[in-house]
């Protein structure tokens, strides 16, 4: 029979084979008797691949690396081809191939610098990790110690993650944290790893036995001596390469085994062309054998021989062997080795069928038992409300009691022949088969508690369920637990009545559960009604230009979010609309306070702004600060506004435009001393983390700020700004931003605090901040974290488009 390969149960069956074989190794060692006969090369090609693609997207790999390592890639998927051509893969081959992988996995971790994008399946990550060390724990790759420590490594990883889900949801930072620590580990497991050392697989008594067969061949006329020459020389070849590998140390490298290992199998396939091995014909018919045992046991159980049970266990080793066989077929047939193999163990499972039904009690189901099974099963079900519909109990009766009139004729003249048994037995048979077509069918009780735990699960995590309301449902979900542990104390087994009054428990717990949580809100609803608000407060001017963008960036990352999770399936789970029901609910809450703000009215007294500042093009700027007392002139009564700004003055007028609290700790720098007039302002700043100093442990506190240093220190106080560098385009001169400080300067852009004059559209980052710059600027931040101050457009052109 030619079956599907299945992959679960071929995974089960070959980690089942390595159990036995490898046990719990405590080196790399990999002795040839332990290797399993399907490594799955395909499987770690395309892995790979995968891996390379992602962390390149994940920016941890650079595309010039990727490009060298999927050409690295490319010659192993060759040489799989190549070896792939006669049909199948030979041990040595695949294994040649596993090295080749292993070398360019370490490569690739090697080659990894830090992650600047977070994983999205923190889970499967895990999960891949998780299999990694168990896999190379059971290859022995790893000892049983290492892959503890590793183990341990993994949990505290999953326990991090449990206390960032305490609110139900993974942040951008969380994520990208979690991601960095699962990074390392993948790390620490690669540098874990040994090397796999292969040992000899009898190299030397490989060309010993090769060189018998040609003699053989010769000697036997099957080989003439001008096809036995070059043969021989090839195998001359083999050896003097064997032992030039041998010169230098003595020893073979696990890479110097297979390379002598593959030539010899391809001499043999040679060798064996001029005599083709033919398998035994007691091997044959692997097959039709499965046919045979299978129809064996299933006949057996109709027939009362064989125990449900005892029928389960011997079809669960039919299965293995059959799972083995879809191994083995994966490359297209079977080899002399796999027959055999296959062949032992359908000899075992037959055996095994053959004593089970050799003790089975001789005596079958008479007639009668028959019938008063079949009259039991109608009673039970009809009792059990398991017809649709319930007439149908009636008719199996009625027909039952039909087949016994019929039985009383056939015993008219004493007994019945042996068709008259036949033609009884042939209606108990249709009887028995409309039973149970006609039953509907059984509650699966395992089923549904799981639906129900999961339920339980996914309304704690989306806020839905009262953890109270919650632990309520489990104790009830244990007492149905007793009940049905109380059924199969007994019998050990749910009858069908008893699993119709579980199945009513769980769905009137399940009835129970739905009045507890809380329904879903309409995400639709929320989102017109946000809407609706937003246009009102436009047209009432209520809400400034400003704002109106910022909750606009707000209300399309929440969409962007929604697409995402929608993204699988089109549906939206529990936890997820919860998830965007607090976005919009704290979206509809910033609305509601920025609309309802009265627009802020501020008289300039011109007569206290300084002279030197009157028609100039941050007038307002200056003046208004001037008089919160954010920022000051000089003693002459002016205000200088196109001379630069020092490091020191900066950090005083962002104390005060911040509402920076005094430093916790003073500041250390090398050049700065206590006495100076603008130490405590420096060390608030330098304790809020807004300034820092340089290499050599100074700060200059009289060094000229430039406009991208300003940028960056006014950034860091605007937390929830995106950083989307693609705002940078809108300007002429956004390419010449110095990399280091990019992200603070399209943060600055897209919070629309960028403040341009005379011209909006560039930065000139690199230019000394003036005084009159670093007050819009500041201004323009004060703004934007809230605080009350009239809407000045100068030089915000650019950034509000």
């Amino acid at each position: 029979m030619r079956r599907p390969f299945k992959s679960a149960a071929a995974t089960v069956s070959l980690l089942s084979m390595l159990a036995c074989t490898v046990g719990q190794p405590a080196s790399a060692q990999l002795n040839w008797s332990q290797v399993p006969g399907m490594i799955d090369v395909q499987g770690r090609i395309t892995g790979t691949e995968k891996q390379i693609a992602e962390e390149q997207a994940a920016g941890r790999l650079t595309r010039e690396k990727a490009l060298t390592l999927g050409q690295s890639l490319d010659r192993i998927k060759q040489l799989d081809t190549q070896y792939r051509q006669d049909g199948k893969l030979s041990i040595f081959e695949r294994m040649r191939l596993v090295l080749d992988l292993d070398k360019l996995s370490q490569e690739i971790q090697s080659s990894l610098t830090e992650r600047s994008a977070g994983i999205t399946d923190v889970a499967g990550r895990e999960a891949e990790l998780s299999k990694q060390i168990s896999d190379g724990l059971l290859s022995g790759r790893l000892t049983s110690l290492e892959a503890s420590s590793l183990n341990q490594k993994l949990d505290a990883i999953k326990d991090k993650e449990k206390v960032y889900r305490n609110d139900g949801v993974l942040n951008s930072t969380e994520t990208l944290t979690l991601s960095l620590d699962l990074d390392h580990l993948a790390s620490a497991i690669e540098s874990t790893m040994k090397v796999r050392v292969i040992e000899d697989p009898g190299v030397d008594a490989k060309q010993a036995e090769i060189k018998a067969r040609i003699d053989q061949l010769q000697s036997a006329g099957k080989l003439t001596a001008v096809q036995a020459e070059p043969l021989r020389q090839e195998l001359a070849r083999i050896h003097t390469h064997e032992e030039a590998l041998k010169a230098s140390g003595g020893s073979l490298t696990s890479e110097e085994v297979l390379t002598l290992a593959l030539a010899l199998e391809r001499l043999k396939a040679q060798v064996d062309r001029y005599e083709p091995q033919v398998v035994p014909t007691a091997v044959r018919g692997i097959d039709t054998r499965q046919d045979e045992i299978k129809t064996a046991i299933a006949g057996a159980q109709t027939a009362g021989k064989l125990s449900v049970t005892q029928a389960g266990e011997l079809m669960q080793e039919f299965g293995r062997i059959e799972a083995l066989e879809s191994m083995y077929r994966a490359d297209g047939s079977l080899d002399n080795n796999e027959i055999m193999t296959l062949d032992r163990d359908l000899d075992a499972l037959k055996k095994r069928t053959d004593d089970a039904i050799a003790a089975a009690p001789a005596s079958q189901m008479t007639v009668s038992q028959r019938k008063e099974n079949l009259r039991t099963r109608i009673e039970a079900a009809r009792s059990g409300s398991l017809f649709n519909p319930s007439t149908v109990g009636d008719e199996l009766l009625a027909d039952l009691s039909r087949i016994d009139s019929k039985e009383s004729f056939y015993k008219l003249d004493g007994s019945l022949s042996d068709t008259e048994t036949l033609i009884i037995t042939q209606d108990l048979d249709a009887l028995s088969s409309r039973l149970d077509s006609a039953l509907n069918k059984l509650p699966n009780l395992s089923a549904k508690k799981a639906e129900i735990e999961t339920r339980i699960n996914e309304a704690l995590a989306a806020s839905r369920l009262d953890p109270r309301k919650a632990e309520e449902i489990k104790q009830e979900l244990n007492r149905i637990s007793f009940l049905e542990s109380t059924f199969t104390a007994n019998d050990g087994k749910v009858d069908d009545r008893e699993a119709v009054a579980l199945s009513k428990e769980f769905n009137n717990l399940e009835s129970k559960m739905s009045t507890y949580i809380e329904a879903l809100p309409d995400v639709d609803a929320l989102q017109s009604e946000i809407d609706k608000k937003m246009a009102e407060a436009k047209t009432r001017g209520s809400l400034s230009a400003g704002n109106a963008d910022a909750l606009k960036k707000e209300y399309d990352r929440i969409a962007s979010v929604e697409a995402s999770f929608r993204g699988s399936d089109s549906k939206l789970s529990d936890w997820e609309v919860m998830a965007l029901k607090r976005d919009l609910d704290k979206l509809a809450a910033d609305l509601d306070r920025l609309s309802a703000a009265a627009p802020v009215q501020v008289t300039v007294d011109v007569g206290s702004v300084a002279p030197d500042t009157r028609g100039h093009w941050a007038e307002k700027y200056i003046a208004i600060l001037s008089q919160r007392g954010t920022i000051g002139g000089f003693p002459d009564g002016s205000f200088k506004p196109d001379n630069g700004i020092t490091r020191s003055q900066f950090a005083a007028i962002a104390v005060k435009a911040l509402n920076l609290p005094p430093a916790g700790r003073d500041a250390k720098f090398s050049d700065l001393s206590s006495r100076h007039w603008a130490y405590k302002a420096i060390s608030a700043v330098s304790d809020a983390g807004l300034v820092g100093g340089y290499p050599d442990g100074s700060f200059r506190p009289e060094d000229k700020i430039t406009r991208a240093q300003a940028l960056v220190i006014l950034s860091k106080a605007l937390e929830n700004a995106s950083g989307d560098v693609k705002v940078l385009d809108r300007y002429k001169d956004g390419t010449k931003v110095a990399a280091w400080a990019v992200p603070s300067v399209a943060k600055a852009a897209n919070a629309g605090i960028l403040v341009n004059h005379p011209d909006p559209y560039s930065i000139r980052p690199a230019d000394d901040a003036t005084r009159a710059e670093v007050a819009a600027l500041t201004y323009q931040t004060m703004a934007r974290l809230g605080q009350k101050l009239p809407d000045i457009r100068t030089g915000l052109e650019a950034s509000t488009n």
